[in-house]
C-alpha cells in the first residue's frame, strides 16, 4: 500500500467499523483484503482498539515491513498469551522507525519537493527572461529577433504548463497530507483526539503553563461498570454509548477544555488556564448531565439505565512533566472508583 492510498484506506476501515456490514466473502480475496482481514484478526485476538497506532502496528507486523517491530511483538507473544494495550504502545513507540510509520514524513517531504520544484521553475523563468533581454540587445537582425522571440514564447508556454501541472499535484499532495494527519490524530470510534494526539497537545500546554505561570488542570475520566454494559447489551451498544459520551463531553467542554480518548472507556480532558476547583465543577456538571439521561439500546429498544463515570482532577505542579501529571490524575480517578464511583475527586 502506498502512502497515497492510506487516507482513503482508513476511511473505508472507519465506515466498515461503524456499519453492520460484513466484508464480502463470495469473491476471492485480493492480497490487500487478506492483509486487512489479518490485521483485523490480530487486533481482535489481542483485544486492541482499532486506533491508527494499533492498526499501523498490526499492519507492519502482518506485512513484515519492520523487522525490529516484528521481532519485538514475537518476543512479547512468546512470554504472554496476548499483546496488551500497554505493550502495544511501548513496542510501537520503541520500534516506530520502520518504513510504514514514516508515511507522514514522506508525504511532507513530497510536498516540500514540489514547492522546491515550483521555486526552481520560477527561478529558471526569471533567468530565461534576463537572457532573452540580453540576446535582444545584441541581435544582428530582425530575423534573429523573431527567432529569439519564438524560442522565448515556447519556453514560457512550457514553463506555464509545468507550473499548472505541478500546482495541481501540490494541491493533491497537501490534501492527502491533511487527511492522513487527521486520521493519524483522531480516534476512529469517537472522533476525539487519540492518545498520541492528546499527549502532543498536553505537552505543548504544559510547556506554555510553565512558561507563563498559568494553571493547567487535567481530568482523567472512566465510565463506571462499562464491561457490564457490554456484556448485557453487546459491544455495538457499548460503542454507541462511547460515541454519545464523547459528543456530550465535546459539548460540555467546548469552551474550557480539550477532550481526548485515552483508550477503552477512558477519556481525558485538559483545562488550560483553569484552577482545579473550576475544572472539577465543570467535569461534575457533565457527570450529572450524563447520569440524568435515560439511555436505550438502539437495536433492541431495551433500557440501558444510567451511565455514569468517575473522574480524578489534578493541577499541574511547578516543574512537573506530563508523566507525573497523568499519573496523579489517574491515581485520583482510581481513588474515586474505590470510594464508590459516580463522582469527581480532586487530587
Amino acid at each position: 500500500m502506498t502512502y497515497q492510498d492510506r487516507p482513503a484506506h482508513f476511511a473505508r476501515i472507519r465506515r466498515w467499523l461503524h456499519s453492520d456490514a460484513s466484508p464480502p466473502t463470495s469473491a476471492p480475496l485480493s492480497w490487500q483484503e487478506r492483509l486487512f482481514r489479518d490485521v483485523g484478526t490480530f487486533l481482535f485476538d489481542n483485544g486492541l482498539e482499532p486506533t491508527p497506532d494499533n492498526y499501523d502496528l498490526a499492519f507492519q507486523f502482518r506485512a513484515a515491513h519492520n523487522e525490529r517491530l516484528v521481532a519485538a511483538i514475537r518476543a512479547e507473544l512468546e512470554s504472554e498469551d496476548t499483546l496488551s494495550a500497554d505493550a502495544a504502545e511501548r513496542i510501537f513507540t520503541e520500534n516506530a522507525g520502520g518504513n510504514n510509520v514514516s508515511v507522514l514524513a514522506q508525504m511532507a517531504d513530497d510536498v516540500g519537493s514540489h514547492v522546491d520544484w515550483l521555486s526552481g521553475i520560477a527561478k529558471q523563468s526569471g533567468a530565461d527572461a534576463v537572457a532573452f533581454r540580453s540576446a535582444l540587445e545584441s541581435a544582428p537582425s530582425a530575423g534573429a529577433v523573431v527567432d529569439l522571440t519564438r524560442t522565448m514564447i515556447t519556453r514560457t508556454r512550457n514553463a506555464e504548463a509545468e507550473l499548472r501541472k505541478s500546482t495541481r499535484e501540490l494541491a493533491g499532495l497537501r490534501a492527502h497530507l491533511a487527511e492522513a494527519q487527521h486520521f493519524a490524530d483522531v480516534d476512529p470510534l469517537t472522533d476525539l483526539a487519540n492518545r498520541r494526539a492528546f499527549k502532543r497537545h498536553l505537552e505543548k500546554a504544559i510547556f506554555e503553563a510553565h512558561a507563563e505561570s498559568t494553571p493547567l488542570s487535567l481530568a482523567f475520566i472512566d465510565l463506571d461498570h462499562f464491561k457490564r454494559l457490554n456484556d448485557c447489551h453487546g459491544h455495538e451498544t457499548g460503542d454507541r454509548v462511547l460515541r454519545f459520551v464523547a459528543q456530550l463531553m465535546t459539548k460540555h467542554f467546548a469552551k474550557t477544555g480539550f477532550v481526548g480518548r485515552f483508550g477503552g472507556e477512558e477519556f481525558v480532558v485538559m483545562f488550560p488556564g483553569l484552577n482545579p476547583e473550576t475544572a472539577r465543577a465543570a467535569v461534575d456538571k457533565c457527570r450529572a448531565a450524563l447520569a440524568d439521561l435515560p439511555l436505550f439500546a438502539a437495536s433492541t429498544g431495551d433500557k440501558i439505565g444510567a451511565v455514569t463515570f468517575t473522574a480524578g482532577v489534578t493541577l499541574l505542579e511547578p516543574g512537573e512533566g506530563m508523566a507525573e501529571l497523568l499519573r496523579r490524575a489517574d491515581e485520583t480517578l482510581y481513588r474515586g472508583k474505590a470510594e464508590g464511583r459516580n463522582q469527581v475527586l480532586l487530587g
